[in-house]
């Protein structure tokens, strides 16, 4: 059994490794625990160590091994699963360059644990004062350029541990309103009050966007309307920051254009849209949810958004329903649908209805609208309905309050505290596997 060595001695042990933390804002290394463990700390002490400063380095298998090796008691894992990296909050920050804590680390740190919080001119300029170098000012603008860059569900990650949501908020009449400010919304993730830490009205990040066209044979006078109208909602949207690929589904799915700002190479690719299915009324609409929200919008940065021309119904997909939903809900997707069926062609082919339970249900839970739209003046006017909540989204994010998470997708209700409005936003979010 190792003699217990007091807590003062334990404490400069602690304060002679590298970049010490001389009060509980500063997290402890891999290093410093692995020193105290091998000294022999009691198993109290420096669980309470751990709860109070918490740690700056991930647990891997391997670390864990070594550590038990070492004498660490299962107390001790448990604190240190307990207390793993969380954003780091203004304060904290500051905390490290008022510390003298190296330059390297501090930025290390920062890059390595996100922020909890948006650092403005103000506050970099008091940093630098303070004995903030350039490389720290750098890591802090480094993770708010790249936010702005990734926004769009999954995601504006100013810190790993961000969750953000765009919304749109309308009144009774079914009017967009532009002027809320953060304080106007509330914020519940299971059912839990969340404080609301980034809050933007988004009409400068660029649009990552997918026009995706049932072909199948039931859509054959519908393209006849879709084609120019894209093409007007493409010249109406764009701009040169925003990329947008063209996808059509029947018996398979095909990527007609890839992600570009090309106006002419998208035009171009509308006008290949032809009926197609083999005589199949539907197409593999599941699928094409499935592969464009893994495929391509993973790879894309910025806000993202599928806008589907199809009746809603899945014939063929090898995917289902679900997991097309939560494809799109991890690639952080908004999905738009608008129902582009041919009543005349339907009651040909011996349907009476169409059954727009799927489409809504892509819709509703990414927070996007379905749109019944089945002749030229419904196409333009649901195209220009979205165009007019692209200009006008908010963007609020929030670090959940709950660090422990016991399954992969967690609810997420957003209200608007005063007046009779309707807010369209997602209503779950995807937590990765740490």
């Amino acid at each position: 059994m190792k003699p217990q060595i007091p807590v003062l001695v334990m404490l400069l042990a602690l304060i002679a490794q590298p970049g010490p933390p001389q009060q509980a804002n500063v997290p402890l290394g891999e290093d410093q625990v692995m020193t105290l463990v091998k000294a022999g700390m009691a198993t109290p002490e420096l669980v309470k160590l751990i709860h109070e400063h918490g740690i700056d380095f991930e647990l891997t298998d391997e670390y864990l091994k070594s550590l038990r090796h070492a004498g660490a008691q299962e107390a001790v894992i448990q604190a240190l699963h307990a207390a793993r990296p969380k954003p780091l909050t203004r304060d904290q920050v500051m905390e490290l360059v008022a510390q003298g804590v190296p330059a390297e680390r501090a930025a290390m740190l920062v890059r390595q644990r996100g922020i909890s919080f948006v650092p403005d001119d103000r506050y970099l300029q008091t940093l630098r004062l303070a004995g903030g170098d350039d490389a720290l000012i750098a890591a802090l603008r480094g993770l708010v350029s790249a936010a702005s860059a990734h926004a769009g569900g999954a995601q504006l990650e100013i810190s790993t541990q961000m969750v953000t949501v765009y919304a749109v908020v309308r009144d009774k009449y079914g009017h967009l309103i532009a002027d809320l400010n953060k304080d106007d919304f509330t914020l519940l993730e299971d059912q839990q009050p969340q404080v609301i830490t980034y809050f933007s009205r988004e009409v400068d990040t660029p649009l990552a966007m997918g026009i995706i066209v049932d072909t199948s044979s039931s859509q054959g006078r519908a393209l006849d309307v879709v084609k120019p109208q894209a093409k007007a909602f493409l010249r109406q949207v764009m701009r040169p920051q925003d990329q947008t690929f063209i996808v059509h589904f029947d018996e398979q799915v095909e990527l007609l254009q890839d992600a570009t700002s090309d106006l002419s190479k998208l035009e171009t690719a509308i006008e290949k849209l032809e009926s197609h299915g083999g005589g199949r009324a539907f197409g593999t609409f599941y699928d094409a949810v499935y592969l464009l929200s893994t495929e391509l919008l993973n790879k894309l940065r910025g806000r993202k958004v599928l806008i589907l021309l199809t009746l809603g119904e899945d014939q063929g997909s090898k995917k289902t329903l679900v997991a097309a939903l939560e494809a799109g809900q991890k690639a952080g997707a908004i999905i738009y649908s608008i129902d582009t069926s041919d009543p005349a062609l339907h009651r040909q082919a011996g349907f009476s209805h169409v059954d727009e339970s799927a489409s809504r249900r892509l819709s509703d839970e990414t927070g996007g609208r379905v749109f019944k739209a089945n002749n030229d003046r419904g196409i333009s006017e649901a195209l220009q309905q979205i165009a007019g909540e692209l200009r006008t989204q908010y963007l609020l994010g929030y670090t959940p309050t709950n660090t422990i998470h016991d399954r992969i997708f967690l609810e997420i209700e957003m209200k608007v505290r005063t007046g009779n409005v309707e807010v369209g936003a997602r209503n779950r979010y995807y937590v990765p596997a740490s």
